[in-house]
């Protein structure tokens, strides 16, 4: 009788088992190859979002330079008052008459401007614009405290008049700051928010 017929069962069980392991390995390494490539993509929508978000405060920012905003202008989506509390999310609290209706298809208060030139493809942009003063009106009139590049009772650090430079004195503009805040949706379900706050 040969002494190896005993061991070929064992030989067949051993490379069965190999292979059941590559297998596993084998389902492994794929698995962590599309998880690498969902993570990358994810990455990419989001810095789009991002950039597309830039095309969104470029356009609100033309708006306000050609738009001087004493009074809430909402077909363009901007306020002459700020209010602080505004959920822009709609998420930090269950009301909803402190939302901002972004696409146009709520009731609340705040309307948001779609911008529709220069899009990044798939996304879709948003804006709201608001002037940082207490109430509406010319920023330099009786009543109305606004955050001014000169106003030192709100605004820190600035001079209230012209500074001195030799014999005459440099004049200084007041500038009045606004709040740009712009959603951008985008495929797989992205969303970004970004806020910015400019000079005019």
């Amino acid at each position: 009788m040969n002494p190896f017929s005993r061991q070929s069962g064992f030989v067949l069980f051993m490379t069965l088992m190999i292979l059941v392991l590559m297998s596993i390995a084998g389902l492994a390494l794929m698995r962590a190859v599309d998880s690498s490539s969902l993570v990358a993509d994810n990455i990419a929508y989001k810095q789009a979002a991002i950039i597309t978000s830039d095309t969104a405060i470029k356009a609100a920012t033309d708006w306000l330079a050609a738009n001087p905003l004493t009074a809430d202008d909402t077909s363009n989506a901007a306020y002459a008052s700020d209010t602080i509390s505004i959920d822009w999310t709609g998420t930090a609290t269950a009301l909803t008459t402190d939302k901002v209706d972004w696409e146009n298809n709520s009731s609340a208060p705040i309307k948001a401007k779609q911008v529709t030139s220069l899009l990044t493809p798939g996304y879709s942009a948003y804006y709201v614009i608001h002037r940082l003063c207490d109430t509406v009106g010319s920023a330099g009139a009786a009543g109305t405290s606004c955050a001014t590049s000169d106003s030192s009772s709100t605004s820190s650090g600035g001079p209230k008049s012209g500074v001195s430079y030799g014999p005459k004195a440099l004049t200084t503009i007041s500038q009045v700051y606004y709040r740009i805040t712009v959603k951008v949706i985008g495929p797989k379900h992205t969303v970004s928010y970004s806020q910015v706050f400019v000079l005019i």
